[in-house]
């Protein structure tokens, strides 16, 4: 699956924005170029989330917060936000996605909106809450009725001595199914624990806690009944606009709220290839070819405003934004942030490579050569370095042949472009990123000139299949590659004009 062509006619900084990415091409490897403030992380960004996230109802929450502060005017019904086109080389077929902003209103009967039209996309999700709403219901009526039992089975218990002695281990039980919570709030035993005199008092008053209990059960059951109306009436609404979904072959993504703003929008995708019921499908599919690599000192939109802001504290909040950064990065797994952190990746390799040769050792009594090849590997791009992993897997250090001795280096001791160089082809060779979608950002930072023009060779070498969109200011980068290969935003890179001009 390959990015054949982009378009988007006003995000943020983008602005009419429409290049095409051919598929024929060698190698599929395309920097995008401008000056600073063209939006080139921009478009990277929102076409790295609108693949990834768009088809996962975990991550939709990314796609909100890339979307927050992005406004259907008013009097206007909706508002484009890009339209992806994709092409299948395994299908031969072109695939396109337009992704549409929405007012959170449906027109069921077409473009006319009737006076008694009460519809909003964000009831598509009201089902579900209600559900969930139900089964916590549902769940405490089980657990009143396994209460009940408990406090019959107390007032069966004639001796007071005895009760009291068992209404104490309940005060003391932390179970959830316990009576601990009645006979606080029923005899207001707060913030202290139970005595021996409460205990007495409480089991010769065991009538309040059953009339509490079986209170609260009736009202958690009539609270059911009318959740379950409700789910009938959630259902009857979504009926209805996934009909009117289905009739403009539209499918919905998820709703979306501004900052500060209560007003809802949608956003939908609408494919002239797909049906409604195969986007979804493939949205979920494709999120597995789409990857985004960049400096983790790049300002990431699809995070909360309320995290970015961070980044324009004192040091103590930065720590707090990149803290939540590699958190987020747990749920978006093809995410990539290059710092001198990247040796985790160096170690996980060497650590899968011991695995696979452990496990090959099990199934026929001789240990593979993984871990040996990716020394290997590794150490044939460190030129007159090598590589040293720790005994337990836990870091790495390096060597340096000088003067007929070999000397330790530190990580710290390499240059941050050989780190960087290293890192990317681990991630790109043991994460097995093949026949997708590479975006890299900045990827000239911390290289040298020839670096620049040499990463075009390597990439080209590492990972052959894929294709690679890479964000740049880097002239010597573009110049790795034909003029037709180089895309561009305004404003562009002067040199590269200069060049098509003479």
């Amino acid at each position: 699956m390959f990015l054949k062509r982009i378009q988007v006619h006003n995000f943020r900084a983008l602005k009419d924005v429409d290049i095409t990415f051919e598929p024929e091409f060698s190698p599929r490897i395309f920097p995008l170029g401008s000056l600073n403030g063209g939006g080139k992380s921009t478009l990277l960004q929102l076409i790295f989330i609108l693949l990834s996230c768009a088809g996962d109802r975990e991550r939709h929450v990314f796609l909100q917060n890339m979307l927050d502060g992005f406004e259907v005017e008013e009097g206007e019904i909706t508002k484009p936000l890009a339209t992806i086109y994709l092409w299948n080389q395994d299908l031969n077929q072109d695939i396109e996605l337009q992704f549409i902003c929405h007012q959170d209103k449906v027109f069921i009967e077409g473009d006319v909106e009737s006076s008694d039209n009460d519809y909003k996309f964000s009831q598509l999700n009201d089902e579900k809450k209600i559900r969930d709403k139900t089964s916590e219901l549902e769940i405490k009526v089980n657990t009143y009725q396994k209460q009940y039992v408990k406090l019959k089975n107390i007032k069966s218990i004639s001796d007071i001595e005895s009760r009291s002695r068992k209404i104490k281990e309940e005060f003391n039980s932390f179970s959830h199914v316990s009576l601990r919570g009645f006979i606080r709030g029923l005899f207001n035993i707060v913030g202290r624990d139970i005595n021996n005199a409460d205990a007495i008092m409480v089991a010769q008053e065991l009538g309040l806690i059953e009339d509490d209990i079986i209170r609260k059960s009736e009202k958690a059951n009539k609270n059911i009944n009318q959740e379950l109306v409700q789910i009938t009436q959630a259902k009857e609404n979504a009926v209805a606009i996934m009909n009117c979904l289905s009739r403009e072959k539209k499918t919905y993504i998820c709703n979306y709220t501004n900052t500060g703003n209560t007003k809802e929008y949608a956003i939908l995708c609408k494919s002239n290839n797909l049906e409604p019921p195969e986007v979804h499908g493939f949205l979920q599919d494709i999120s597995s070819k789409i990857f985004l690599a960049a400096p983790f000192t790049q300002v990431f939109l699809f995070l909360s405003k309320e995290k970015t802001k961070l980044l324009f504290k004192e040091k103590n909040a930065k720590a707090s934004y990149y803290s939540n950064l590699e958190e987020n990065k747990k749920q978006l797994s093809n995410l990539f942030t290059y710092d001198l952190l990247s040796v985790d990746y160096i170690i996980d390799a060497f650590k899968d490579a011991r695995d696979r040769d452990f496990k090959q050792a099990i199934e026929t009594g001789e240990y593979g050569d993984c871990y040996k090849s990716v020394l290997n590997e590794l150490n044939s791009l460190l030129g007159n370095k090598k590589i040293n992993i720790d005994i337990d897997l836990s870091g790495v250090s390096f060597t340096i042949e000088r003067d007929g001795e070999t000397k330790e280096l530190y990580p710290e001791d390499l240059s941050h472009g050989e780190l960087k160089r290293l890192s990317i082809y681990v991630w790109l060779k043991y994460k097995k990123i093949e026949d997708s979608i590479v975006l890299i950002d900045e990827i000239e930072n911390a290289f040298h000139p020839d670096w620049q023009y040499q990463i075009i060779l390597d990439l080209g070498e590492w990972g052959k299949s894929n294709q690679y969109i890479l964000a740049t200011h880097s002239y010597e980068l573009c110049q790795a590659l034909t003029p037709a290969h180089v895309k561009e935003l305004e404003p562009r890179l002067p040199e590269l004009n200069k060049e098509k001009q003479n």
